[in-house]
């Protein structure tokens, strides 16, 4: 659909660009039909082209919407106190959450970006709403203004915003852009009923800001040539949980409603659809998406695109589990990079907060059997957690406990099973140090590990080792 429509625009040259542009009609001195021409061929030079796209799709990363399909946000056809609800979106409470636009076939320099909104809801005062535009070489959002203009649940209004600064930076390789939606608190909703992204480019100064019809292109993402310390990428727009974030952790199944009351449900990436991470949103609650980067799995649908060369021996009590060589990421045009992006690509299409990577640890005492170094596995995991952040969810380390510090910068939280049991816990203090959490899990029969996690701050449960949600003890 996305395609089609990018098609079915019409371009505009360069009278819609100087009416735009254009100062006041009224002039303390009146010009010459000459002059008047004149400065408007100044202004907007004959050969500049103005594009007006709409988004494609809507990632909703805290709380929920309410109305219509991304589709409504199309067409500005709200005015007055006009309340057709088929026509808009409601974005409700502590909302947070991003548009994607693809960005028409250029030919030239990028101008002027603007971005224009049709608004009804409450005044800034109540309740804050910012749009941003995703700078995709800094990996950070950028604000180009909020709901300062508009009145407390008055008529529709138009408000507009100018990208500032070098505009290039606003368009990703793939030739994406960004529109994040963030409310400030969760005392009131707010309606859109159009949002459009319009660029003005010059024709005469050809550039290529990529190609937007590749279905399935992650984007910004980084697909190989790994290397050591790279820096970790920042995630503005990423829920960061507290140090104090109650959890569940369910695996076997895909949980339904009615929802423990917590704050953090860790469930299956590949199990769980974009429908079951909507039901926990609306319940208040942050979804985790689990998936493996260290194996390959045949009972999941990608498991038949990884090659017999990245697969290394069967991991030991998981029949059809099989090691993967972590190495390839460090060569260009990586298979399995292109692999765990796609899962990871995945788990934002299906609208996740947080991805918990599993099996990061198969370096340590040779666990692979494939015989890569602690280095290979530091590389591989800063280039997942990196790539996490550019989709704009958050990560956990899951285990990994003697690379604690090398990744504390990348990651967001720990995940980690049984600290207690093999007397590992102190490993994972500098996260709660560095006011990030440990969600740490415990099977068994006892509580008597609750008093060590609590007073380290950690976010300790007992589970069933089967993690069907039979067991649940939470030690705070």
């Amino acid at each position: 659909m996305t395609d089609l429509f990018t098609r079915a625009l019409a371009r505009t040259r360069a009278n819609a660009t100087a009416r735009r542009r254009r100062g006041p009609d009224r002039l303390a001195v009146p010009l010459t039909a000459a002059v008047a021409a004149l400065v408007l061929a100044t202004a907007v030079p004959a050969s500049a082209a103005t594009d007006t796209v709409t988004a494609s799709t809507l990632t909703t990363t805290a709380s929920s919407t309410g109305g219509q399909p991304v589709a409504a946000l199309a067409v500005k056809d709200q005015s007055g106190t006009q309340d057709g609800w088929s026509k808009y979106i409601e974005f409700e409470n502590k909302y947070a959450g991003y548009l994607t636009f693809t960005a028409p076939a250029l030919n030239g320099a990028i101008t002027d970006i603007s971005v224009d909104i049709n608004y009804r809801g409450p005044a800034k005062s109540t309740q804050k709403w910012t749009w941003q535009l995703r700078d995709w070489s800094a990996g950070a959002w950028v604000k180009i203004g909020d709901n300062g203009a508009a009145p407390d649940w008055g008529a529709w209004t138009t408000l507009s915003f100018t990208a500032p600064g070098d505009l290039d930076r606003f368009v990703s390789s793939a030739g994406k852009l960004r529109v994040r939606i963030v409310a400030n608190n969760a005392a009131d909703n707010a309606d859109l009923d159009y949002v459009g992204i319009t660029l003005v480019s010059d024709d005469e100064d050809p550039g290529d800001p990529g190609d937007p019809g590749d279905p399935g292109d992650p984007g910004d993402l980084q697909t190989g040539d790994a290397t050591l310390n790279p820096g970790p990428v920042d995630c503005d727009d990423c829920w960061l949980p507290a140090v104090q974030t109650s959890w569940n952790w369910v695996i076997a199944h895909v949980p339904t409603a009615p929802f423990r009351d917590v704050d953090m449900y860790d469930i299956d990436g590949f199990e769980a659809s974009a429908a079951d991470v909507a039901a926990l949103h609306g319940a208040g609650i942050t979804a985790v998406c689990y998936i493996s980067a260290g194996t390959a799995e045949d009972w999941r649908p990608d498991y038949a695109a990884f090659p017999a060369s990245l697969k290394g021996p069967e991991m030991p009590d998981w029949e059809g589990e099989y090691w993967l060589d972590v190495r390839d990421v460090q060569e260009s045009d990586s298979v399995l990079a292109s692999l765990m992006n796609a899962r990871l690509q995945m788990c934002a299409d299906k609208g996740f907060d947080t991805v918990e990577w599993d099996n990061v640890d198969g370096y340590a005492g040779n666990q692979s059997g494939i015989g890569y170094s602690a280095t290979d596995q530091l590389i591989y995991n800063q280039f997942l957690f990196n790539n996490t952040h550019r989709l704009g969810m958050s990560v956990l380390l899951k285990n990994d406990l003697d690379q604690v510090g090398a990744l504390l910068s990348y990651a967001d939280g720990a995940l980690n099973e049984q600290c207690n049991q093999y007397s590992e816990c102190s490993t994972l203090n500098p996260f709660v140090a560095a006011g990030k959490p440990v969600f740490n899990a415990e099977y068994g029969s006892s509580n008597a590990f609750c008093a060590a996690d609590n007073a380290a701050d950690f976010n300790g449960v007992r589970f069933k080792l089967a993690l069907n949600d039979t067991t649940y003890h939470a030690c705070r």
